[in-house]
C-alpha cells in the first residue's frame, strides 16, 4: 500500500527522532480528512503527546504555545536547508517525507535538540497547473455562474471580481491560450466548454490550493439537567445544525459546504460532520464558545472549519430555507478535494446531479 505524505512523515519521525532516542510510542491516532495524527510517546520519564500536522505547503506556523506533556511537528513534502534555519530560529518542530527536520523539545532538565538536511525529495514536485491561480479562481467562479458562461466585458469581469483590468488581462491571456476561453474587443468573454474548463479548475484546486486551507475539527456540548430533583446535569454533544443555525444568524462569511451540503442533491453519503467554510475561524470559534464548550479535536469532530485562502470560496452562496450553502461549484470542488473516498465519489455524483457538465 503505497504511503501518503502524512503517514510518510510519521514512519521518518519514528525512524529519525523517536527510536533514537529510546523513546517508545505507546499510542497512535491518525485522523486523514484533518491531516493530524497524535502519538502518546513514553519519554521514560513522562508520557509526552505528539501532534503532527501536515501541509503540503507549511502556512501559519505559530502554533499557541503548550504545556511540557505536549510538542507539535509540522510535516510537509519537502524541508529545504534554507527553511530548516528558519525552524531553528523560530524553536518550531518539522520534519518532511525525505526525512530532513528539525526538532526541538525541552522539559525541566530534559532537553532535546536535532536536526538533519540534505536529503533529496523523493517526491515529484506536481507541475504547476496553468493558467489557473490563487487570484484567477475569482474569474473562474464568475465565468461559471455567469448566463451562458459569458461576461459581455473586462469591466464587467472586473465588477465581479474585484481584480484590477491588468490582473484580468493577465489571467484571461492564459486562459485563452489554454483554449478554455475566447474573448476579444468584439466578442465577450466566454467559457469554450464548460466541462473541460471545471475539469482543470477541479485539477488546480485539489493539488495546489486545498492543501493551503487551514482546517480545524471541533467538539461542542451543552449542559443538560437530566434529573431536577436531584440536580443532575449532563454534558450532551450539540448536533451540526445548531452550530451553523447560530453561526449563519451572526456571521455573513459562513457557508456550509461538502457531504452535508451536497445532500441537497443525493443521499449517496451522509456524515454526521458538518463542514463549513469560515472568513475567519477564531472569529466563528469565539462566537459559538459564547453558547456551548467547545474544544478543539483531532478524532469524532462534531464540526469541521475550513478556512480557504481567498474569498473566492465564498462567492455566490446559496441560500435555502434552513441553511446557506457555498455555491454549487465550491461544494463540488471540496468533495473531490476531500481525503474521504467516500467524498470523493459523492463529487461525481453530485457534479453530474447539481451542476450538470
Amino acid at each position: 500500500m503505497q504511503e501518503n505524505g502524512l503517514t510518510s512523515v510519521i514512519r521518518n519521525l519514528k525512524e529519525r527522532i523517536i527510536e533514537p532516542l529510546g523513546w517508545l510510542v505507546r499510542a497512535e491516532t491518525v485522523v486523514e480528512p484533518l491531516r493530524v495524527a497524535r502519538l502518546e510517546v513514553e519519554t521514560g520519564r513522562k508520557v509526552l503527546t505528539m501532534e503532527v500536522r501536515y501541509y503540503a505547503a507549511l502556512i501559519d506556523l505559530f502554533p499557541k504555545k503548550k504545556s511540557n506533556e505536549e510538542c507539535i511537528i509540522f510535516g510537509t513534502r519537502h524541508l529545504g536547508k534554507t527553511m530548516i534555519e528558519r525552524f531553528k530560529t523560530a524553536g518550531i518542530s518539522a520534519i518532511d517525507e525525505s526525512g530532513n527536520y528539525f526538532f526541538s523539545y525541552q522539559n525541566g532538565k530534559e532537553r532535546v535538540w536535532a536536526f538533519e538536511f540534505g536529503n533529496k525529495s523523493e517526491v515529484k514536485r506536481t507541475p504547476r497547473v496553468e493558467p489557473f491561480s490563487p487570484k484567477a479562481s475569482f474569474v473562474a467562479m464568475a465565468l461559471l455562474h455567469a448566463p451562458l458562461f459569458e461576461i459581455p466585458t473586462m469591466r464587467g469581469l472586473q465588477k465581479a471580481t474585484g481584480i484590477s483590468l491588468g490582473g484580468l488581462n493577465s489571467i484571461c491571456k492564459a486562459m485563452k491560450e489554454r483554449k478554455l476561453i475566447t474573448y476579444s474587443r468584439s466578442e465577450p468573454i466566454r467559457v469554450v466548454n464548460p466541462s473541460r474548463f471545471l475539469d482543470e479548475l477541479a485539477s488546480y484546486y485539489k493539488l495546489r490550493l486545498a492543501p493551503k486551507f487551514q482546517r480545524k475539527g471541533y467538539v461542542a456540548v451543552k449542559k443538560k439537567i437530566s434529573d431536577k430533583g436531584a440536580k443532575e446535569i449532563t454534558l450532551e454533544h450539540v448536533n451540526w445544525r445548531d452550530i451553523g443555525k447560530i453561526l449563519q444568524e451572526t456571521l455573513q462569511d459562513v457557508l456550509l459546504t461538502g457531504v452535508q451540503a451536497a445532500q441537497s442533491e443525493t443521499s449517496y453519503y451522509e456524515t454526521n460532520i458538518g463542514e463549513f467554510l469560515v472568513a475567519d475561524i477564531k472569529t466563528a470559534e469565539n462566537l459559538l464558545k459564547q453558547h456551548f464548550q467547545v474544544s478543539p479535536t483531532i478524532e469524532r469532530a462534531d464540526f469541521i472549519f475550513i478556512s480557504p485562502y481567498n474569498s473566492s470560496a465564498l462567492m455566490y452562496p446559496c441560500e435555502q430555507e434552513d441553511a446557506r450553502l457555498a455555491n454549487k461549484i465550491q461544494v463540488y470542488l471540496d468533495l473531490i478535494a476531500s481525503d474521504d473516498l467516500r467524498a470523493n465519489e459523492l463529487g461525481a455524483i453530485y457534479r453530474e446531479k447539481a451542476i450538470g457538465y
